[in-house]
């Protein structure tokens, strides 16, 4: 069944630049760490932070708008030890797994942007879609819908490469990322029950409230087939279609 989900996710993304032509191309290679956001580590940013890596796609319809397909695979981790709560402590659970996350995101350029441009080098973007998280490693959790949306910047290095930085946070489908299943008893009930009973309340997890992830790094992209020509007066890049 992943690996079906994974066919699917791959078709969708591949198909989608099919017909643009291969005249504003970016290859981007990614390297960065991902975090959990649940009901182990329910605020804190950048805690208990695991190895992502991968690439990306994009195509650059214009000077401020692109489409880029992305695949990384990512370790998610978290430990009730960690956190500030006295609940989640002594509830003491933890988890760990490798996910692949994929998706297809649009991005916005805040100022003009050209990888082959001296003038225009520079641009911070936001970016937003739809992605499908699969987990690679043994567990119950299963594979789910994302919404990844945040914020980037990226930097102009000459006629083919350039460099960014991105944080992007990916909202789940699933409350069960760390393998706390939700509990729709009463809490008001718990000091009446069996000392046995509210050990398992506390196993928990809080209704109503599902995960989320971050996958934060860098990346460098090169320009792939990109017809340009500098004038020798301006010292730019005119960009042919």
């Amino acid at each position: 069944m992943k690996n079906r989900i994974l066919l699917i996710v791959i078709i969708l993304i591949t198909s989608s630049f099919s017909s643009f032509g291969q005249a504003r191309g970016d290859l981007a290679l990614f390297i960065g760490q991902s975090y959990y956001l649940g009901d182990i580590n329910h605020v804190t940013q950048f805690q208990n932070m695991g190895t992502s890596f991968g690439g990306f796609y994009r195509h650059n319809y214009n000077l401020r708008y692109s489409l880029r397909g992305n695949l990384y695979v990512s370790k998610l981790r978290a430990s009730d030890s960690d956190s500030w709560l006295a609940f989640n402590r002594l509830r003491n659970q933890t988890f760990s797994m490798d996910i692949l996350d994929a998706g297809l995101m649009a991005e916005f350029n805040f100022l003009p942007y050209i990888t082959t441009s001296y003038k225009y080098r520079f641009a911070p973007y936001v970016t937003a879609g739809l992605g499908m998280m699969i987990p690679l490693s043994k567990s119950e959790t299963k594979s789910t819908m994302t919404i990844p949306f945040g914020l980037g910047l990226k930097y102009n290095l000459g006629d083919k490469f350039s460099i960014g930085i991105e944080w992007v946070i990916r909202k789940t489908f699933s409350d069960e990322l760390d393998g706390i299943v939700a509990n729709t008893d009463n809490p008001l009930t718990v000091e009446f029950m069996t000392n046995q009973k509210a050990e398992a309340f506390r196993q928990t997890s809080t209704i109503y409230r599902n995960d989320y992830y971050v996958i934060t790094g860098l990346f460098l992209s090169y320009k792939i087939v990109y017809k340009s020509m500098k004038c020798p007066a301006y010292n730019e890049a005119k960009t042919y279609e």
